[in-house]
């Protein structure tokens, strides 16, 4: 679908596209390499597809982010050689203790247990 505009500033453009696990990698490479900003391969594939995306020509395109690279630290070491720094709220949560309950598999378990 081409970049259609839908107002002054913004363009809409639908696509999709398929990206695989060595296009990831090196989407974390290009874009380290390119803003000292280490991303997710989530946030990787969000990117390369934009840089696919044939509707967005002359669209600003805007990618945003909603995992931590820490969360992945062997894909980003696969990419950068080196394992993305875990800030201080992430690492808490890995050196909580797990805490979980088996509900059984019923609606109303489920919203029992969530209260």
């Amino acid at each position: 679908m081409p970049c259609r505009k839908t107002g002054p500033m913004i363009c809409f453009s639908l696509e999709a596209h398929a990206v695989d696990d060595a296009e990831i990698l090196q989407t974390i490479r290009e874009t380290f390499a390119g803003t000292d900003r280490i991303i997710d391969p989530h946030t990787a594939v969000a990117v390369a597809a934009a840089h696919r995306a044939k509707g967005a020509a002359g669209c600003a395109v805007l990618s945003v982010s909603t995992a931590h690279p820490a969360k992945f630290p062997d894909a980003v070491e696969q990419a950068l050689g080196f394992a993305p720094p875990v800030p201080e709220p992430l690492a808490r949560v890995y050196d909580a203790p797990e805490r979980f309950e088996i509900v059984p598999s019923s609606l109303d378990a489920v919203r029992a247990a969530i209260g």
